[in-house]
């Protein structure tokens, strides 16, 4: 296993505009640890106060305009569901951020490939529902397109992909500057958080167990590949864990296994299994009820009021006000009033959202 206790920066400066885009700062992560209440993820919260500091130093020190971030680092989400994609600059450098060298090393690197180089490897580097599958080897730019049109992804997304593709000289050129200027100030305010790098160095350095450990609970290979090449970077800007595997060839062979880790993510997982919030918890407990769930079923397939329900279950209206306000409560239904009438609808809103969660918690 190789640590790489100095890494490029690419990646942590486009996490850090990410999160800033997406209002997904350390410090809005630091609330919401705090806001659940749970000793160890406020105290784990309280441990994200290095990154914060460097975080704010980093936003005081680059002037970034709002527009740049919002068009490089914002996420593009397939309106057609809650998936979010890659960012612009994040779909450009997925591919070669493994790579050695400085940032102006590596776009130097993405600038000397043909435009159907560069299409292709960015092609095998999508992933998530809707992804691209190759038909075939893809031999011209306008092969390349095709194949990204017969994907299940929208088409606002399909023209994102292909206009980012076409004009990466240009938006390479001008993300240059920003994230160097981002990875500057990283290096600048190194005190910050150098003490969280070499507690992270002495817990995983020659730990293969550990990183097999980290890899299983956020949902990763169980076991590292034997036939690969293990290098392990920290993040900064990754509260828990986050992990690529990267160098790809056309038969999507992993030839390299590059994992990141969030400095934070062992002291996190030695205290936290992945759970829902709790305040969800009872939320959940509602629908156990098997009175409910069936009344959730009935309504999702047409809005019905009070005393219609009653009839069709054999129930008395007061009966079906109970379970019907319980759900409401729980938000998996609502209330609609026509012509004088309290209609109860699914909220499909929320059940959506519900699951999302369900499958972040178990990984799936």
């Amino acid at each position: 296993m190789v640590f790489k206790e100095e890494s490029n920066y690419i990646l942590d400066a486009l996490l850090y505009c990410e999160r800033r885009a997406n209002s997904l700062t350390l410090s809005n992560v630091r609330s919401e640890m705090n806001k659940t209440g749970d000793e160890d993820r406020m105290a784990h919260a309280m441990e994200l106060s290095p990154l914060i500091e460097l975080e704010n130093a980093i936003g005081n020190e680059c002037s970034i305009s709002s527009e740049q971030l919002d068009f490089f680092f914002t996420y593009f989400a397939d309106s057609r569901s809650t998936v979010l994609g890659d960012s612009r600059a994040m779909f450009l450098f997925k591919p070669f951020i493994t790579h050695d060298g400085s940032i102006d090393d590596i776009i130097n690197k993405m600038l000397t490939l043909s435009d159907l180089e560069f299409a292709k490897r960015v092609m095998y580097s999508i992933v998530g529902p809707g992804e691209i599958t190759f038909a075939s080897n893809p031999e011209t730019l306008e092969q390349c397109f095709e194949q990204i049109n017969l994907s299940t992804r929208n088409d606002e997304v399909k023209w994102y992909i292909c206009q980012t593709m076409m004009l990466r000289k240009k938006y390479l050129e001008q993300l240059r500057s920003i994230l160097n200027s981002v990875a500057e100030a990283i290096i600048n305010h190194r005190k910050l958080y150098e003490e969280l790098i070499d507690s992270f160095k002495a817990e995983y350095e020659g730990n293969i167990s550990l990183v097999e450990k980290m890899l299983t609970k956020l949902g990763g290979n169980t076991k590292v590949l034997e036939s690969s090449r293990l290098v392990l970077l920290p993040m900064l800007f990754v509260p828990v864990g986050y992990y690529v595997f990267d160098n790809y060839n056309e038969q999507l062979a992993v030839g390299e296994t590059v994992i990141y880790i969030g400095i934070l993510a062992k002291s996190y997982f030695t205290r936290n299994t992945p759970v829902l919030e709790t305040s969800i918890l009872p939320q959940l407990s509602v629908i156990c009820d098997k009175t409910r769930f069936k009344l959730l079923q009935r309504i999702a397939s047409e809005p019905a009021y009070g005393q219609q329900l009653a009839e069709e279950f054999g129930m008395t209206t007061p009966n079906v006000y109970h379970h019907m306000g319980k759900l409401v409560q729980a938000k998996f239904a609502a209330i609609r009033i026509d012509r004088n009438r309290n209609y109860y609808t699914i909220n499909k809103n929320y059940i959506n959202q519900l699951l999302e969660d369900l499958r972040r918690v178990f990984r799936c």
